[in-house]
């Protein structure tokens, strides 16, 4: 074969070589293979877990502090609801019993203004600390009455506002001691149900209860 008819044929394959874009470099196989003269991108490197904390930590303290929706705490002294729920029983009201000492009933933090009344037989007196109701105290028997406040009941509901036909439906033995020529004012004694010799002393004026008070057995400061 002479000189001339070699460089022809070598001619001829490197022209279909450059037709089809085939290159004569090998295939890489520790990646991946790439036309010759382009780069191939550099791959993002992975975010660090202590970038990620960062950048969390950076949207939390930005973000808006949520509004705290926890009720305040409620004022000193006792609600309308809950004094409501408060019942003048026979032995006494909430913490406060009867024939406790003066130093007992202080102790509960539920009276204030204790005080001894020389012209009543040297009885004590105090006041229901959220509102302001009479606590008696007969000497060498202790705490002898109490003044239901207003929306206190007994046991058997009766309460400031009661008719009188309910004292009489919830104390059968309710009688009036002073009856006013219209039944205005009237007043009387019932054994308190379950006491152990309590009784209460409701008053009524006009047809309807004006008070009730819980006493004890031989006290002499409630008349």
């Amino acid at each position: 074969m002479g000189v001339n008819k070699i460089r022809l044929t070598g001619a001829l394959l490197l022209t279909a070589l450059a037709a089809t874009g085939c290159s004569p470099d090998v295939e890489r196989l520790d990646g991946q293979a790439a036309p010759a003269g382009i780069t191939t991108p550099a791959t993002t490197p992975p975010t660090s877990a202590a970038a990620m904390s960062a950048t969390a930590t950076a949207t939390a303290t930005s973000a808006p502090a949520t509004p705290s929706t926890a009720s305040s705490p409620s004022p000193s002294g006792t609600s309308r609801t809950s004094q409501q729920r408060l019942v003048l029983g026979p032995n006494g009201l909430g913490g406060l019993k009867l024939r406790m000492t003066p130093e007992q009933a202080e102790a509960t933090g539920l009276i204030e203004g204790y005080e001894v009344e020389d012209f009543t037989g040297n009885c004590g007196v105090a006041r229901l600390r959220t509102t302001g109701d009479n606590v008696h105290f007969t000497p060498n028997l202790g705490l002898s009455g109490i003044e239901a406040p207003d929306g206190v009941r007994t046991p058997e509901g009766i309460r400031t506002g009661s008719t009188v036909n309910e004292v009489k439906a919830a104390y059968p033995n309710w009688e009036a001691i002073l009856t006013g020529d219209d039944n205005a004012r009237d007043y009387g004694w019932v054994k308190a149900p379950g006491g152990s010799g309590s009784s209460y002393r409701i008053d009524v004026n006009d047809g309807k209860v004006s008070s009730v008070i819980l006493t004890t057995e031989g006290q002499k400061c409630v008349e």
